[in-house]
This record gives C-alpha cells, sequence and structure tokens, in this order.
C-alpha cells in the first residue's frame, strides 16, 4: 500500500506533540509558515526540545491569531510587517484589525523576537 500522508488540523495548535504521534505534517496556516516547517524538519531529525521550544516561542502568537473573526487579519498584518504581502486589505465583509489589536499583535511580535530572530525588526 502506498504511503498516505497525514497531516494535522486543529490550526497547528498542537503539531508538536501530532508530530511525534506519527503526523507528517500540517494543513493550516499562520503567519510564520517557515516556523511550522522547522518543526516539521527538527522532529524528524530527532531534536525534539528544540522543536517544542521554537513551538512554544510561537504558541502566544499562533493562539492569537486563531481567534474568530479577527485571525485571519491578524495573518496578513503580520505577512505584510514580514514583506511577504504588500497589504493586509481583505474582501468584504471581513473586518479591519482594530488598533487594539495592532497593539497586542505587536506586543506579541516584540515578545517573539526575543526567541526568534525572524520577529526581529517587525516592530520598534
Amino acid at each position: 500500500m502506498r504511503h498516505i500522508s497525514i497531516l494535522c488540523g486543529n490550526n497547528g495548535l498542537f503539531l508538536d506533540y501530532e508530530m511525534e504521534r506519527g503526523a507528517d505534517g500540517a494543513n493550516t496556516g499562520y503567519c510564520f509558515p517557515d516556523m511550522l516547517c522547522d518543526v516539521v524538519r527538527l522532529t524528524e531529525q530527532g531534536k525534539r526540545e528544540e522543536a517544542h521550544d521554537l513551538f512554544d516561542a510561537h504558541l502566544p502568537l499562533l493562539h492569537y491569531e486563531q481567534q474568530p473573526g479577527v485571525g485571519l487579519a491578524v495573518r496578513k498584518y503580520v505577512l505584510m510587517k514580514r514583506g511577504i504581502l504588500s497589504s493586509a486589505a481583505q474582501r468584504k465583509p471581513a473586518a479591519a484589525m482594530s488598533a487594539q489589536a495592532r497593539l497586542e499583535v505587536d506586543h506579541l511580535l516584540r515578545r517573539l523576537a526575543a526567541r526568534d530572530r525572524r520577529a526581529a525588526g517587525l516592530v520598534s
């Protein structure tokens, strides 16, 4: 029988442990998709603690991004700050991020930058 990939869902919120249980990766989005790839790679290399440490550093932002309603706006905002998107605009009827939400995401990015260089320089 040919191999059938098992991809985790749950918005990637349990990727670290799902990889340990035999998943091949994730079928989800996140504003740092490269981090998700790194967790998969580190797990496959047997670097369990490194995979968990990296995942744990991103978990607050990953969790914040999963909010109903504002989640995609958060993802696009960070992808824009990373230079991956030129605009964080969404199609209607999506609501724009509030000023408070931007402050909260910037706070999460500052905290993340202390543990992952990918977030460095995204906020002042």
